[in-house]
């Protein structure tokens, strides 16, 4: 394995190593970035919630009704809102003003006006702080123009949305506002001035770039402490920043910089300045920031083709607490960074950057530095200088050998050196005694010096995909272990002491054995042994009493011992390609177990203990064996996805009706390599999936003579159903189906032998999307339809 640099992320164990970077590195998680608990976002059905707050839950209401009956539900409190103005009668008015008030409210604005009642009634939420608002692309109008150098050009005009003109100056709690799409941004900022707590400003356009000219008329906003400016917008900059004295922190992206470098001197309280830019990027290095003379934070990123020079741009900063340059292409390291003594973290990646100079050490606050994706080559000596540096990442650098002095870092917590061409650790690492994770993934490492194992704070080794044949030794305060992909033949008889050890990762080596003390691992929580050349599982397996994580597969393991059962904390379970054609009863004992994925050949059939797995959320089976579902299975009440895919599997319990929480179904019969037509032996859903209202997925595919009919009838009294799918299943024809009760969006019949289609199917309430491809239909309807007013032409066309 060589290092890499650049695109090669494709390779597919890509996505594997960022995932242990979230856990070598937890500065990289994005989980513990987060400073405050997210709240859930109610949002209008069918809405897209891309926009809304990272984390935070999304709850979907139909109507404010049920809105006020979910809230109604809830015990914790404050909440955050999107609700949609499109001509909304009085009765919504009335409606909103009976729930609870909500922390932050997002709005879709479709009128072309916002209505003052929504203002006089937002006057009465005392708790609100965040608005954001965003209006619906509206109809836009073409004409012939001419440009700045004379040149007749299209143009285009879009209808823009205006907002209340009175009664913000009642709203005193906002704080934050943000106004994206088509907003008249003149007017808004004119209203907005009545917001007596404003402190925040977003503004942002994203669609065609429209150009917008933000009024230099400030003077209502002195109180701003914090602008943020993206998209085709002009405006004067030096106008602008001349009326808001108080701006702590700017956020703006492709800026004129020529216009910008004229308008900085007047933010004199300035402490955090971002910007970035995707088109201009080449007069990046025309930027001056030496006036500002509080700037403690700076973030830079641009996608230029070219390398720049930045040391003129930061010629004159001294007061810098962070630095991030990012996407952006350097001559070299901008030396002129050096002055800034206070600096504690500096992050260049990908910078194409050979060198780092040996003056790095004049940076002695430095406690986190980020130079991945870098041909550096080498670590300069002097790196080991920086006595209080944490966190050292230099992934992909092309690294083949590190300086001993690394050993000098005594504060470093994180290490990073994944994707270099490594073939071994300096001993000096023992003397790294704060170290925690340690990161040397995709190396070409043949061992671990014995130096690493006295190490006494040392909890996280990531090491795989290396050349690795031996187990390293030491290692007892070690908690989570990954060896993935290396040259292990065998693990160690003592790896029972091994007592700290949350997680161990072995997969896809040659070990033949497993220790029987493995068993005495009683911290262990995940374990990954999958694509060893195991035969068979000790014992002592079942004394993981606190496992709650196995991964199995690819090995020649044909019968799983009964002590298994004693794994009773496994809250997710993966068995793949393996030999086995049975599961022992003792695994009813699993009654963590929320997922639960059997991807088994030859697998004929699953307990009936697995109904005692009250907490199971989602099973997924892979069997061309396995004939029917144990009807005990219907016992495990949370149960919400089901996947089976074989091409034997013949029916659903009769009982399913009981689980009322499953909410997806998918039975894929497979499809013949040669001829692709369905070869499941799938005939009928079982009449008990009316009972299933929670179900909002059903997915049939690929069986050879599946009642599709007879399942429309079913399923049309399932009046939550959103998706549905009966593919490949010799379906001829489709009548007797009463369409204006099914309530799918989506609707996929493609790949079957229907010749005629009935128009009824238009009386389907909130059809969509419906695929009609590779059937017998005419040409206008044999195709995939992404709008119902395409399938009413098309219906048209066929009539004529």
């Amino acid at each position: 394995m060589q290092g890499y640099r650049g695109n090669n992320c494709q390779r597919q164990w890509a996505t594997y190593l960022i995932g242990l970077l979230t856990i070598c590195l937890p500065d990289f998680s994005i989980a513990q970035q987060l400073t405050e608990q997210h709240l859930p976002w109610y949002i209008p059905q069918r809405s897209a919630p891309s926009r809304y707050i990272g984390s935070s839950a999304i709850i979907e209401y139909t109507s404010l009704q049920d809105l006020a009956e979910k809230l109604a539900q809830r015990t914790d409190g404050p909440y955050h809102l999107s609700i949609k103005l499109d001509k909304n009668p009085p009765a919504y008015w009335q409606q909103l003003r009976a729930i609870p008030p909500a922390t932050s409210l997002a709005i879709e604005l479709a009128d072309s006006v916002m209505t003052d009642t929504l203002v006089a009634i937002l006057a009465s939420w005392n708790s609100l702080k965040r608005l954001d608002i965003t209006g619906i692309t509206g109809p836009r109008s073409y004409t012939i123009v001419t440009n700045a150098k004379g040149e007749k050009v299209f143009g285009s005009s879009i209808y823009t949305k205006r907002l209340s003109a009175t009664g913000w100056g009642k709203l005193r709690s906002v704080q934050e506002v943000l106004i994206s799409n088509e907003i008249d941004l003149n007017q808004a900022a004119t209203v907005l001035r009545q917001l007596p707590a404003l402190e925040s400003l977003t503004i942002r356009q994203f669609l065609d770039r429209t150009i917008q000219n933000v009024p230099v008329e400030f003077a209502g906003l002195e109180r701003l402490r914090k602008l943020t400016v993206s998209g085709g917008i002009s405006w004067n900059y030096k106008q602008t920043f001349s009326a808001l004295p108080d701006l702590d922190e700017l956020v703006i992206t492709d800026p004129d910089i020529r216009e910008l470098n004229a308008g900085l001197p007047y933010l004199t309280k300035l402490t955090c300045l971002q910007i970035t830019v995707f088109g201009r990027s080449t007069a990046l290095h025309q930027l001056r920031l030496g006036g500002l003379t509080n700037l403690q934070s700076l973030y830079v990123m641009s996608r230029s083709q070219s390398a720049i020079s930045l040391d003129s741009t930061l010629t004159g900063l001294t007061t810098l607490r962070r630095l991030s340059i990012e996407q952006t292409k350097l001559k070299s390291f901008p030396v002129s960074l050096l002055t800034n003594k206070k600096l504690t973290y500096l992050s260049m990646p990908d910078a194409d950057l050979e060198t780092i100079p040996d003056q790095i050490d004049q940076l002695p606050a430095l406690e986190e530095l980020i130079l991945d994706n870098n041909p550096l080559h080498r670590l300069p000596a002097a790196l080991g200088k920086l006595s209080r540096l944490n966190r050292l990442s230099v992934s992909k650098c092309e690294l083949d050998s590190l300086p001993a002095a690394i050993g000098q870092l005594a504060s470093l917590t994180g290490l990073s050196l994944n994707s270099n061409v490594l073939t071994a650790l300096p001993a000096s690492m023992g003397q790294l005694s704060q170290l925690r994770q340690l990161n040397v993934a995709m190396n070409q490492l043949t061992e671990l010096p014995v130096e690493l194992g006295t190490l006494p704070n040392l909890e996280t080794i990531a090491a795989f995909w290396n050349k690795i044949a031996r187990f390293p030794a030491g290692f007892s305060r070690v908690r989570d272990l990954y060896l993935t992909d290396n040259l292990l033949t065998e693990l160690p008889a003592a790896l029972g002491t091994l007592t700290h050890l949350r997680t161990l990762m072995v997969d896809n080596n040659q070990i033949s054995s497993l220790p029987a003390g493995i068993g005495q691992l009683d911290s262990l929580q995940t374990l990954g042994i999958g694509g060893n050349p195991l035969t068979a599982l000790p014992n002592s397996i079942g004394g993981l009493r606190r496992l709650n994580r196995l991964d199995l597969g690819m090995s020649q393991i044909r019968e799983l011992p009964e002590t298994i059962g004693g794994l009773t904390s496994l809250t997710s379970v993966s068995l793949k390609d393996m030999p086995l054609t049975r599961l022992p009863a003792s695994i009813g004992a699993w009654r963590q177990v929320r997922q639960a994925l059997f991807r088994l050949p030859q697998l004929e059939s699953l307990p009936e203990e697995v109904g005692q797995w009250q907490h199971l959320e989602s099973l997924t089976i892979e069997s061309d064996r396995l004939l029917v579902l144990p009807e005990k299975l219907t016992d495990c009440q949370q149960l919400g996805y089901l996947s089976v895919t074989g091409k034997r599997l013949i029916g659903l319990p009769e009982s399913i009706g009981k689980l009322i929480s499953l909410s997806q179904i998918t039975l894929d019969g497979r499809a013949d390599s040669l001829s692709g037509q369905g070869i499941g032996k799938f005939t009928m859903l079982p009449a008990g999936i009316v009972n299933c209202k929670a179900l909002t997925s059903l997915l049939v595919l690929n069986q050879q003579q599946f009642d599709g009919i007879e399942g429309m009838q079913l399923v049309e009294r399932l009046p939550g159903l959103r998706y549905l799918s009966f593919v490949n299943c010799g379906l001829t024809e489709l009548t007797g189906i009463s369409w204006k009760k099914l309530q799918a969006f989506t609707v996929n019949l493609s790949r079957n032998r229907i010749s005629q289609l009935p128009a009824g199917i238009l009386d389907m309430p909130q059809l969509e999307q419906l695929n009609l491809s590779e059937t017998n239909l005419p040409g206008p309807l044999n195709q995939f339809f992404f709008r119902r007013s395409e399938l009413v032409q098309a219906f048209k066309k066929v009539s004529e």
